[in-house]
């Protein structure tokens, strides 16, 4: 929770936010500049932490099952860049939080059974640093269990009742080669924020606060807050010697601002419905909640009580993380840009998962049984039903672009449980018109199918198809079929990287597959055109930008699968695609406005 200067111009009088207000339309992490009134989708991820400098935002991985805690492995994304380079040496872990210099990270840990503990490991490799530090029975609570000096490189990490570790209380450990010293012991405590100059900690005990000084355990500890059986505290922030507590239940979700000893608290109403716990940052505190039914990020005046809707969220968007987790805070950075996470993303931190059970309705109207790993789970956590797909006996559905000439039923397709923000290109290694259809809409051979063995990683499973499907088609006269709706998710890019850099990403999520009947050298003039057509239609229709993104990590628009896939699954995509005529095609037949 850190003051920002940059937040000035939510306190004069008459500000306020611009009326076009962006609106946040993907699972993962946005940044909001508030200066600027905009926001940017900076990736996939969750608990977002900035460095000091503000110049990284480190993230986990989210495996994508709301069964278990949403942890996975570190990365970070160069702000102003947003190359992405993961931790390849951090188990995983959540919640991260960054030292003073940078150069570390404290994260909680899931170490086995149902025990929580604090991992502290290289802000710049990942490497552990030390033995993880056992904090009690995992809850989400104990994401506040730990945290930085202000200007010292040493944690405090809170153990409670029922460690594997004797000794409940709140340590203290001095980094590089300190070891944990009782800063109050015997008192087991799941949360702990030092004040900005150090001299105090504020120790949350369920719910009651109260406030210790670390460097003289020998002065008792003072009771600033004790709530009632049916309230908690969510989270803290220093005001000078005061402290801001977030508090829910009672009589509603609230601010209470408590002074030292003699002084009255005072109360700020949280309006609305909070989705995550508050992020106080000067005068103004930064919340996830639902204002008047409508989800969004949302700026609270402590001064006045006012709030104002920095940014909407798309309604249909699945922000739950499960297991009892909330969204978490929302991160200020120092100058002012405030990043928030939504939903599960699916980036892939284990190999193998629950296997869940799905179904594809042939357009003979036949059945099939599909088993896939539960890394096929969506960004949301939830399994993905297949449509019905068969269109025998009903009027075939027309086809969502003007630019495809015929509708046909394709195989593999889920609930897209987020919008589409890129367009991926694919070729077929094959000449063969019928050949191409046939593989992408039979349920378990054809030549495609076995090219693409490698779309679900790892061992196949019994029963498991060897199919992949696509949203489009292009035959090598150009022509257009359309295999899947927009609104549904196929399997056709599978994981990736970013520029061979960062963890794995499964780009079925949030992608539309176009697939070209080519060699990869081939390329005929009919399909050139008519898929620059196809690519402007659907990014001015799902408000992709029009361009081609290469291996710029994360930014949306237009690529070849091998851009995010080349280097980690050998695809063989050719480099010679006419990106440039493409391109002309694009903007000629979106200036005809058809």
């Amino acid at each position: 929770m850190r003051a920002a200067t940059a937040l000035a111009w939510l306190m004069t009088v008459g500000a306020a936010l611009p009326a076009e207000r962006p609106v946040l339309r993907a699972v993962g992490v946005h940044v909001f500049d508030p200066a600027a009134g905009r926001s940017r989708w900076f990736g996939p991820g969750g608990h977002p932490a900035w460095s000091p400098d503000g110049r990284r935002l480190y993230l986990e991985a989210h495996h994508g099952l709301t069964s278990e805690p949403p942890f996975g492995p570190l990365y970070f994304l160069e702000a102003a860049t947003l190359k992405a380079r993961g931790l390849t040496g951090a188990p995983p872990l959540g919640c991260a939080k960054v030292s003073l210099s940078g150069r570390r990270l404290a994260a909680l840990a899931w170490v086995g059974g149902e025990q929580a503990a604090v991992g502290v490991v290289s802000a710049e490799t990942g490497l552990a640093l030390g033995e993880p530090l056992p904090l009690g029975p995992l809850r989400p609570e104990l994401a506040d269990a730990y945290a930085w000096h202000p200007s010292a490189e040493a944690l405090y990490f809170a153990r409670a009742a029922g460690s594997l570790s004797a000794g409940a209380g709140v340590y203290r450990i001095d980094l590089p080669d300190g070891e944990p010293r009782a800063v109050v012991a015997g008192q087991g405590a799941d949360g702990v924020w030092p004040s900005p100059d150090g001299t105090l900690l504020a120790i949350r005990v369920g719910r009651q606060v109260t406030v210790a000084r670390p460097d003289h355990p020998e002065v008792p500890v003072q009771e600033r807050w004790s709530g009632a059986e049916d309230e908690t505290v969510v989270g803290l922030a220093w005001a000078g010697e005061s402290l801001w507590l977030d508090v829910r239940g009672g009589v509603g979700p609230r601010l209470i601002k408590c002074a030292p000893a003699g002084e009255p608290p005072a109360v700020v109403t949280v309006p609305g419905e909070p989705l995550s716990p508050l992020t106080v940052a000067g005068e103004t505190a930064w919340y996830l909640g639902r204002l008047d039914g409508q989800p969004g990020l949302l700026a609270l005046n402590l001064a006045d009580g006012t709030v104002q809707e920095a940014a909407d969220i798309e309604p249909e968007l699945p922000l739950e993380l499960g297991n009892g987790w909330s969204l978490p805070a929302p991160a200020v950075a120092a100058d002012g840009r405030v990043a928030v996470a939504l939903g599960r993303t699916d980036r892939w931190g284990q190999a193998d998962r629950d296997l869940t059970e799905g179904w594809d309705v042939l357009a003979s109207g036949k059945t099939v049984a599909v088993l896939r790993r539960g890394r096929n789970v969506g960004a949301s956590g939830v399994v993905f039903e297949s449509p019905q797909c068969g269109y025998a006996g009903r009027r075939r559905p027309a086809p969502d672009s003007p630019v495809a000439a015929d509708r046909r039923a394709g195989t593999m397709r889920w609930s897209r449980p987020v919008p589409p923000r890129f367009v991926v290109l694919h070729h077929t290694a094959t000449t063969s018109d019928r050949g191409s259809l046939n593989a992408l809409t039979s349920p378990s051979d054809g030549l495609l199918a076995r090219l693409y063995e490698d779309v679900t990683p790892g061992s196949r499973l019994p029963g498991e198809p060897r199919t992949i499907g696509v949203h489009y088609l292009v035959l090598r006269s150009g022509a257009v079929l359309q295999l899947a709706e927009e609104k549904h998710l196929t399997r056709h890019a599978g994981i990736g990287q970013w520029g061979n850099q960062g963890p794995i990403y499964d780009f079925n999520v949030d992608t539309i597959g176009i697939e070209i009947v080519a060699k990869g050298h081939d390329f005929t003039g009919g399909q050139v055109a008519n898929v620059g057509r196809l690519v402007a239609d659907i990014c001015r229709r799902q408000a992709i930008p029009l361009q081609h993104v290469g291996s710029r990590p994360f930014e949306e628009g237009v690529l070849y699968h091998k851009d995010f896939a080349g280097g980690l699954r050998g695809k063989p995509d050719p480099a010679g695609w006419p990106w440039t005529t493409m391109m002309r095609y694009a903007q000629q037949y979106r200036e005809t406005d058809r």
